[in-house]
Order: C-alpha cells, then sequence, then structure tokens
C-alpha cells in the first residue's frame, strides 16, 4: 500500500496544505485534519516567515480555527513573521486599507 503525505509537502514558497487552507479561510473541520496529521504544520514557516497563525490572523479565520492553531503552538502568538510582525500586527493590516 502506497500512502502519499502530502500535507508535509511545501509549495515553492515553502507553504503546507495547512497554510494554504488556512489562507484560503477552509472549514475548520479541514484544518482540523491537516493539524491531526501533522501537527508539526502549526510551527512550519513558510518562506516569507508566516506561520498558519499569521495567515488566520491577516484572512480573518473564525475563532475555532484560531483555536486550534494556537492549541497546537501556543507559543506562536510570539513568533514574528518575515517582516517582524506577531498575528495580532497582521491582524490589522487588512483594516488600515
Amino acid at each position: 500500500m502506497i500512502i502519499f503525505y502530502v500535507y508535509k509537502v511545501k509549495d515553492k514558497i515553502g507553504r503546507l496544505p495547512l497554510h494554504i487552507a488556512v489562507r484560503h479561510r477552509a472549514h475548520s473541520k479541514v484544518v482540523g485534519v491537516l493539524l491531526a496529521a501533522h501537527p508539526e504544520g502549526s510551527r512550519t514557516q513558510a518562506s516569507d516567515g508566516s506561520l498558519p497563525i499569521h495567515l488566520a490572523c491577516v484572512y480573518g479565520e473564525c475563532c475555532q480555527v484560531l483555536e486550534s492553531l494556537l492549541g497546537s503552538y501556543n507559543a506562536s502568538i510570539r513568533i514574528r513573521d518575515g517582516h517582524g510582525l506577531l498575528p495580532k500586527e497582521v491582524s490589522t493590516i487588512l483594516d488600515e486599507f
């Protein structure tokens, strides 16, 4: 039996399926399945330094997704992205435009 570990495969800019799901506001169950399959995904930074929590904050993810991401990697709220921003700081970026 061949098992494909697609949840660990990064795209050309270093994003995992978890990053992409969060970026496109996937249902919280989808995010939960990806976290269950690859919990380390919540700790993985894309090439721009963003964690899934950064993307969730920028794109206004629901509370369930934020809770899942924080439950998987609570320290993520103290990790800065490649622009030096914390998740709570990136959440205000879209509000400024």
